[in-house]
């Protein structure tokens, strides 16, 4: 019974430790990035992360003909030069930037599956994101 005592408060132990801690961030090549499941007709939430040395890569499941909005935190974006990427088919396949969180950006119609989330800004800056698809915003 005392072994069972000790392996509880153990366990609590490291989820005290844990709570109000950021999560690693994405993958850091647009190859290895981390998948993320981004809901249909409305925006989900992604955070809190902490900034790795890189760019952080997010993929995400999509399809020919889909909209995708994206936005990205303000206080990462004007404290931190946080800068947000929707990339489509390939790397240098752009479809919608951010630089600063004053207005959603989207991507009317991804022309390839799995599209990427690029973020880059300051080392160890803590931050958060929204990314839907077909949202009333690509009507």
């Amino acid at each position: 019974m005392k072994g069972i005592a000790k392996i509880g408060i153990s366990v609590l132990f490291v989820l005290l430790a844990t709570m109000g801690t950021s999560m690693a961030a994405g993958g850091d090549t647009y190859s290895g990035a981390v998948e993320i499941n981004v809901p249909e007709d409305r925006l989900g939430y992604f955070g809190e992360y902490e900034k790795g040395t890189g760019d952080d890569w997010f993929k995400f499941d999509g399809s020919g003909g889909d909209c995708a909005e994206i936005d990205l935190d303000y206080t990462f974006t004007n404290d931190y030069n946080g800068e947000m990427y929707l990339h489509d088919e390939y790397e240098g396949d752009i479809e919608a930037h951010i630089t600063d969180s004053s207005t959603d950006r989207y991507a009317n119609s991804l022309d390839g599956s799995w599209p990427r989330i690029e973020i880059n800004g300051d080392w160890g800056a803590n931050y958060e994101f929204v990314a839907g698809m077909d949202t009333d915003k690509c009507s």
